[in-house]
């Protein structure tokens, strides 16, 4: 809704994602910790195993929470150092009391984690943060044919990349 704004804003140490430059217009040292209550109300409906007709069904899995913590602090006049960790989805379905929905349970999460370095001067800034991201997805049903569990449980991987981020003041 912001159309990107973010990346040109000052927000404080949460800038260690979205732009790591702009932890150098940081005064001292910040802590910030926060998050995202992401309450979404998913519905399935299908008639494709069904014998009596169309099944529908809502997901009992109607709250995630996304989690936020950064920090920042200046090394001296022109260096910042940050620190952020950041939810970056979560969500899953739960029909595990649903036999026409194959009893089918989800659950994916992401994190990100970024330590970030920061250089300014009077009207222009850079900034680095490698990047660490985390994620796992646990997707499970039974199988309509055997009645088997399929699913081992849960996968996770990690992934690695970078942020470059840079400002200018022009007034």
């Amino acid at each position: 809704a912001m159309g990107g704004t973010g990346t040109a804003a000052f927000f404080g140490s949460e800038n260690a994602l979205t732009n790591p430059a702009l932890l150098g217009k940081s005064q001292g040292s910040e802590f910030a910790i926060g998050g995202t209550a992401f309450m979404p109300n998913v519905k399935a409906e299908t008639d494709v195993a069904s014998q009596t007709g169309p099944i529908s069904d809502t997901s009992a899995n109607d709250m995630n929470i996304i989690p936020e913590v950064s920090m920042s602090t200046r090394i001296n006049d022109n260096w910042t150092f940050g620190l952020g960790m950041f939810g970056s989805a979560g969500m899953g379905v739960d029909y595990r009391d649903t036999d026409e929905l194959l009893n089918g349970y989800s659950n994916l999460q992401l994190m990100k984690f970024a330590p970030s370095i920061a250089y300014n001067d009077s009207n222009f800034g850079f900034g680095f943060a490698p990047v660490i991201q985390y994620g796992s997805l646990d997707i499970n049903y039974t199988n309509p044919f055997n009645g088997d569990n399929v699913g081992n449980g849960m996968s996770t991987d990690l992934g690695t990349g970078y942020n470059l981020g840079g400002y200018f003041d022009i007034n």
